[in-house]
Formats: structure tokens, C-alpha cells, sequence
């Protein structure tokens, strides 16, 4: 069975998690111009608090809190929100489907995070974030 983070993981950033126990890395992991580095992006600055340069990595398709930050409207609440959000994140999977790459991310909660991230123009952007919220692992 491989390693944790092996695999089928999402981006090379995303697989070595995120947000792990090393710390936040200061830039994405993946290379630039790819739909992982636009979603690191998005998690590295939102955990930083530091929101002012994510509009370029998300569509004007999106909606919701990265729809709030496209447009400098978010507030402080929403930003700290979002850094308990992807406390510990690491990467899942990725798949695409119909042109759409799907980034599944899971938390420190062990929520569900999936990024929906389209090439728009020459640029990837999220078009979608969802949430799903975490199971408890029950002991054995």
C-alpha cells in the first residue's frame, strides 16, 4: 500500500499537504499555470490572510466567499472562516470531467473540499468550491 500523500494525490503541492505539520509553504508547489497552482494559490494566501492577489485564480463564474474575494468584498469573518477551513489541508485525489479539473482536498475536520478549476482564456480559474463537512472516525 503506498505512503499517505501517494498516489492519485492532487498537485504535488497538495500531496505533500498543504498546510501540514512543516508549516504553510509560502508559494504553491505545483508548477504555474496548472489548475493545482491556482487552487494552492487560493489556500496558501487565504491561510497567510493575505487575499489581495487571488482575483486572477478566480473566475467571474464563481460564487460564494472566493466569489466575495474576487470581488474585495469579503470580510474579516469570511477570511478567518476560510483559514479554519483549510487548516491542514492536503490533497486527495484530482479527475476531470468534461474539461473541468476536480481538486478533492481534505482538512484537519476531515471535511471534504473540492475545487471545480477550468482553464479560462490562457489562465486556470476556480469556478466552484464546495464543502462537505467531516465524518468522526469512530474508534475501533
Amino acid at each position: 500500500m503506498p505512503p499517505a500523500g501517494a498516489g492519485a494525490a492532487a498537485g504535488a503541492g497538495f500531496a505533500g499537504g498543504v498546510a501540514g505539520p512543516s508549516g504553510t509553504p509560502t508559494s504553491p508547489q505545483s508548477p504555474a499555470g496548472t489548475a493545482e497552482f491556482s487552487a494552492e494559490s487560493i489556500v496558501i494566501q487565504a491561510l497567510k490572510g493575505d487575499t489581495s492577489a487571488l482575483a486572477e485564480f478566480i473566475s467571474p463564474k464563481c460564487k460564494g466567499v472566493l466569489g466575495d474575494i474576487r470581488d474585495d468584498k469579503a470580510t474579516e469573518k469570511q477570511i478567518d472562516d476560510l483559514k479554519k477551513l483549510f487548516a491542514g489541508i492536503k490533497g486527495v485525489g484530482s479527475k476531470s470531467e468534461n474539461g473541468v479539473k476536480v481538486l478533492t482536498l481534505r482538512n484537519a475536520d476531515n471535511s471534504t473540499i473540492t475545487f471545480r478549476v477550468k482553464k479560462e482564456s490562457e489562465e486556470f480559474r476556480v469556478i466552484e468550491m464546495t464543502v462537505k463537512a467531516g465524518v468522526a472516525k469512530k474508534g475501533r
